[in-house]
């Protein structure tokens, strides 16, 4: 409730006096002495309470004429009213309740609330002049008498909560408590759960290098068992393939079908180390043959390597890396998915009448496109991964190739030395090693008649042979066509046994990719087991945070209940906070004691002032902040009236009363206050 107008008919030294437009807030009225600004607070005094009080100032019968008494107009809420007290000659007075806005049946209640105002009540708290500013004493007595709780009373400290309750909720988040899981128990089944994890794992990695281990042991002995094969099948078909290549175009006599008498001699060439001869020519067979696989072998590596370098660059730097890459892209292409489905249901919901081309044209668009961008995303990974794996077969058939050719060296090496051994152990060496030369040592040579020397010598034996009735016939040798179905079964199966051979480096090439997931796995075993010491640690730290907070709540608790402080009343509260206020904390509460009830003012020194003997300027800013206060708890009751204070800082210096402007401004936000003043 707040003044909006006032109307002085007749009242002391004031008639036909108005005074509008008074606003919620701070109203300051200035004038010099004797302009009848205390006049003013006494009609307002007799307007709530009856004019009792102004008779016995003799302000009525008015000094300057007009009929005595006046009216008030306030304003509650969105209602509005105008409140009449006349004095009349009986000593009585008469009072109106005129609704200007709002109904008849709120005057009522408006009349019950004006009945209820004491003379107390108005003169010391809500219309308070300068000889009343002092009156602490009876303010407070007015005040206990009303039953607002002026004392303290002593109660377990309250500071300790706050930080009791912190703890308290820290202790159970991490331990649990109250019907809830802490996070150690969630940590502690993070734990549990990382440890399986890592042992499953470590099983499937120990079961996969097994399985690994049983199956290269197998492929290899396999292989070099194929392999071995291979080289006799050949040696084998090269032995055929020169009994052949000797015989191609030579004779064997046979006698004819009538005989027939000659005198003719027969002369036969026979060499005279025949086993030499098919021991180093066997050995130098061995070794050609063997130069031609390592020819062979010279030409698949090339293309081995040849293919290798095209394809170089496609092993991916990182396999997690890669893989997460395309589970990206696949939960891309699932959003969009998911986009598409979501602008089915909005075309499919919408009103047939309305087209949607355009909108759903633009979103199929880029989903579309965000489709094909993961798409192809996914094809470049798969390519990469593709020419990854070949080039792992790629390397692992080029390392067989390197093993095959250090083999054959070692073999050829060894077929040398017996070579040479044989040589050695001939009746003459020089001539021996002249005459079986190897086609390597003639490949450069530039003599004239080094070949003489390489030549075989003869022996020739004259033979008498009994003459025959006929010349004889001449066959082919008849191992020839044995020879040559030998020739052609070691062929086909020398052809069978490389292609088993090529499967058992294929093989190989499989477990060398196994082996790249057994490097993956034990990578995923190492991030694991990080992963588990991590989650290990923050359990432990937990625990041990789990701990000390149960002991600093123990402790605090303990703390709580032994420490006891006085509580202030909240008025007394409340007024200590201005009084710190307006006097710049050199007083920092006020106190309420003894019977009759007694007021004294705490200095910033802890020594409690009692009232008597504040000076006049610290009793103006006690009882300002007292009435403050007061004027709060009153409203919170359903007393709320507006203060009309008249020279209630006349004896307080300039800074107080700039300070008491300020916080006067404050209160004015939520009350009504006139401020009567000649300064």
């Amino acid at each position: 409730m707040y003044l909006t107008e006032l109307t002085i008919d007749g009242f002391g030294i004031l008639a036909n006096v108005r005074l509008d437009d008074l606003q919620p807030g701070l109203n300051v009225v200035h004038g010099p002495n004797g302009s009848g600004k205390t006049t003013l607070l006494h009609f307002l005094r007799g307007v709530w309470c009856g004019y009792d009080d102004a008779r016995r100032r003799r302000l009525l019968p008015p000094l300057s004429g007009g009929h005595p008494g006046g009216s008030i107009d306030v304003t509650s809420g969105d209602r509005r009213y105008r409140i009449t007290r006349q004095a009349l000659a009986n000593q009585s007075d008469r009072l109106a309740v005129t609704v200007r806005r709002g109904t008849l049946d709120e005057t009522g209640g408006i009349r019950g609330a004006i009945d209820a105002l004491t003379p107390n009540l108005v003169h010391l708290l809500f219309n308070v002049g300068a000889s009343e500013a002092h009156s602490l004493d009876q303010l407070i007595a007015m005040a206990a008498a009303d039953g607002i709780p002026l004392h303290s009373h002593r109660r377990r400290s309250t500071r300790f909560d706050e930080r009791l309750a912190d703890v308290r909720a820290r202790r159970v988040a991490l331990l649990g408590g109250d019907g809830t899981e802490g996070e150690t128990v969630r940590l502690r089944d993070g734990c549990r759960e990382a440890a399986q994890e890592l042992a499953g794992l470590r099983q499937d990695a120990d079961r996969l290098r097994e399985q690994l281990s049983q199956r290269y042991d197998e492929v290899v002995r396999e292989s070099e068992r194929r392999a071995a094969r291979v080289e006799w099948l050949d040696l084998e078909r090269q032995a055929v393939q020169s009994n052949l290549i000797e015989t191609e175009g030579k004779t064997v006599l046979a006698p004819a079908a009538v005989p027939a008498v000659s005198e003719d001699c027969i002369v036969v060439e026979c060499h005279p180390h025949d086993e030499l001869h098919k021991r180093i020519r066997d050995l130098d067979q061995r070794i050609a043959h063997a130069r031609t696989v390592l020819e062979d072998l010279a030409r698949s590596r090339m293309h081995v390597s040849v293919q290798s370098a095209h394809i170089v660059g496609s092993e991916p730097v990182d396999l997690l890396a890669a893989l997460d890459q395309q589970r990206s892209a696949l939960r891309n292409l699932e959003q969009e998915t998911i986009r598409l489905r979501t602008a089915a249901e909005d075309l499919h919901s919408q009103s047939a009448q309305v087209c949607q081309c355009g909108s759903f044209d633009a979103r199929v668009q880029d989903a579309v496109r965000a489709m094909q961008q993961g798409i192809y995303l996914l094809c470049q990974q798969i390519t990469r991964q593709e020419q990854a794996q070949r080039q792992s077969l790629l390397r692992s058939e080029r390392s067989h190739l390197d093993r095959c050719e250090t083999e054959l060296l070692q073999h050829v090496t060894l077929l040398q030395k017996e070579r040479e051994q044989l040589l050695a152990e001939a009746r003459q060496p020089q001539l021996a090693t002249l005459r079986h030369a190897s086609d390597i040592e003639h490949e450069a040579c530039g003599c004239s008649e080094h070949h003489h020397f390489a030549e075989r010598p003869t022996a020739r034996v004259r033979v008498q042979v009994s003459p025959v009735a006929a010349e004889p016939v001449r066959l082919a040798d008849p191992r020839r066509p044995d020879w040559q179905r030998r020739l052609a079964e070691l062929t086909a199966e020398l052809d069978r046994a490389k292609a088993a051979w090529r499967e058992t480096m294929a093989l190989i090439a499989e477990w060398d990719l196994e082996r790249s997931r057994l490097i993956v796995l034990e990578r995923r075993i190492a991030e694991q087991q990080i992963e588990v010491d991590r989650r290990e640690l923050r359990l432990a730290e937990h625990l041990e945070e789990g701990q000390s907070l149960l002991v600093v709540e123990a402790g605090l608790e303990k703390m709580r209940d032994n420490v006891f402080e006085d509580e202030q009343a909240q008025v007394i509260a409340d007024a200590s906070r201005y009084l710190a206020e307006l006097t710049g904390d050199r007083y920092r509460s006020l106190q309420v004691s003894g019977e009759p009830l007694e007021l004294a003012a705490v200095n910033d020194t802890g020594i409690a002032i009692p009232s008597h003997a504040l000076s006049r300027g610290m009793l103006d800013q006690v009882g300002l902040s007292l009435r403050i206060a007061l004027s709060d708890e009153y409203a919170r009751r359903g007393i709320s009236l507006p203060l009309v204070l008249d020279e209630v800082l006349s004896d307080s210096d300039p800074d107080r009363v700039d300070v008491a402007i300020r916080i006067l401004q404050q209160v004015a936000q939520r009350r009504q206050i006139v401020f009567l003043t000649c300064q």
